[in-house]
């Protein structure tokens, strides 16, 4: 799933080969009011799978669809947004912390000071998506999604993305296959690519030399956060916060 929709839909933040944030769907943000506030200004020249150009107007409608279906398990990037809870209880017609300032200005508002918000918008449960006439899922992503069962998925490239179009044509997806038919469809020309090959499979794979002069592989990427609890004693020590920092590198 991670993988279709990293192809479709698209977040207002992403990160860079080193782990640290950086412009997407949005051009350049701001931290406001100590972390309480922060302000976007979208990119000019992104359509929507639609034909939709993306306005701010049109990001706070995606962002309130998305806070709506997924009311019952909220990811933190939304159910820190002021007036998430009374927009979720009916009683408002928009989350008043997501403030529309114009065509390409857009104001997130949090019920508290949060500085790493930022960085919880690069999580793809808080990417712009939007649900169209025909019943499908509009994003902003290379592809588009075509066709959509338990089993695949299809995607056809989209020849309006703002960072121009892709060399494939389309890519299908194949889900739920067992992990015991990924390294025969593999060897067969079946898969072209596959993921989370069993240990045995891959070692077979690597010692195999007309194979290993034809494979790729590629590292899952994830992100993590340290947080601090400035009412420790103990993480009170700079010098101690400093050398938990430096272990890990980013």
């Amino acid at each position: 799933e991670d993988e279709i929709k990293g192809n479709v839909f698209e977040t207002l933040l992403g990160v860079d080969e080193q782990g640290h944030l950086v412009p997407n769907l949005c051009e350049e943000w701001k931290v406001l009011e100590q972390g309480k506030a922060f302000l976007f200004t979208l990119r000019s020249n992104i359509l929507m799978h639609d034909g939709n150009p993306l306005t701010s107007e049109l990001a706070r409608s995606c962002f309130e669809e998305s806070i709506r279906v997924g009311r019952d398990r909220l990811p933190v990037a939304f159910a820190a947004i002021r007036g998430v809870s009374k927009f979720l209880e009916g009683t408002a017609d928009h989350v008043d912390g997501i403030r529309v300032l114009s065509p390409n200005q857009l104001m997130i508002e949090l019920e508290e000071p949060f500085p790493i918000y930022p960085g919880l918008l690069t999580d793809s449960h808080s990417a712009i998506a939007r649900q169209t006439k025909e019943n499908f899922i509009a994003g902003t992503g290379p592809f588009k999604l075509v066709s959509f069962q338990s089993e695949s998925a299809v995607l056809e490239r989209n020849e309006h993305y703002w960072k121009g179009a892709v060399p494939l044509e389309s890519v299908h997806f194949r889900c739920g296959v067992s992990a015991a038919k990924l390294a025969p469809g593999l060897r067969s020309g079946e898969f072209d690519v596959v993921s989370n090959l069993l240990p045995q499979d891959l070692e077979q794979i690597l010692q195999d030399r007309q194979s290993r002069t034809g494979l790729v592989e590629a590292p899952r990427k994830n992100i993590y956060f340290v947080i601090f609890n400035n009412k420790s004693a103990v993480a009170q020590v700079a010098e101690l916060r400093q050398a938990l920092c430096g272990i890990v590198r980013i």
